[in-house]
């Protein structure tokens, strides 16, 4: 009896197709081999044969010849300053560009920040918002009132007169 469970135990291990003891593929020498589907021989010998695909040896030449000579007129014409294809201002976007010499960013910088040539927007503001009305002769000194001058009359301004000989003056025998 002992005898036939052991032979049911061995055949039944022996149709276990699960891999009952672990075995990995580097066991067996098929390391190098990844889990994906390869192709069988037929479908590869249709693969290798399909030039659409493939590149032949007269196309591969050819484009080698086109590479070449590509690579030979890039050559020659690389280092070349004179305008071979007469690139005219207009076509690179430069029609209201004149030929004339440019400030560099430095000389740029240095006039820009020339407090001489250049006020402030303080200063613009402080001289625009001075004296609107002429408060002095041009020789910056009062005006003289000629008499019989009514003061409500005169602009804004510096005056000087005797009080007793103007029209409308606050106090009578002031200057």
């Amino acid at each position: 009896m002992l005898l036939k469970h052991l032979r049911v135990d061995f055949d039944t291990h022996e149709s276990n197709t699960s891999n009952p003891h672990n075995v990995t593929a580097a066991q067996i020498g098929l390391d190098k081999v990844t889990n994906a589907k390869q192709a069988t021989k037929v479908e590869f010998d249709l693969h290798t044969e399909d030039i659409v695909r493939h590149v032949t040896t007269g196309e591969r030449n050819s484009w080698k010849s086109a590479e070449s000579n590509a690579k030979s007129y890039t050559d020659n014409n690389e280092n070349r300053k004179d305008n071979p294809h007469a690139v005219t201002k207009e076509q690179i976007g430069l029609s209201f560009v004149e030929n004339v010499k440019q400030a560099s960013f430095s000389q740029f910088q240095a006039h820009n920040s020339n407090g001489i040539c250049h006020v402030s927007q303080g200063d613009k503001d402080n001289w625009n918002a001075a004296q609107l009305f002429k408060l002095t002769g041009d020789n910056g000194k009062r005006t003289s009132v000629p008499d019989g001058t009514d003061i409500f009359s005169l602009k804004t301004g510096f005056y000087y007169g005797l009080s007793s000989r103007l029209i409308n003056t606050p106090a009578d025998n002031n200057a």
